[in-house]
């Protein structure tokens, strides 16, 4: 019988959620509220990559206010 230290050490790793899809971390980070994207972002450089993209701060309101002042 193996202890639950043993079961744990052995057990296959989880998967991380830098190792999706770059579409399907835009697509998780740009339902999520802004502060929580730009803290996953500060993560790891994977998630900082696949969410510096304007699809995923698409619908945030300082976002579309800074892109109107900018004229883009």
């Amino acid at each position: 019988m193996t202890s639950p230290i043993e079961s744990r050490v052995m057990a296959p790793s989880a998967p991380n959620l830098d190792t999706l899809p770059v579409e399907l971390i835009r697509r998780i980070a740009s339902k999520a509220e802004f502060m929580d994207t730009v803290a996953l972002m500060q993560t790891c450089l994977t998630l900082r990559d696949a969410c510096s993209d304007w699809t995923v701060f698409q619908k945030h309101e300082c976002l579309q206010c800074l892109t109107r002042e900018a004229g883009m």
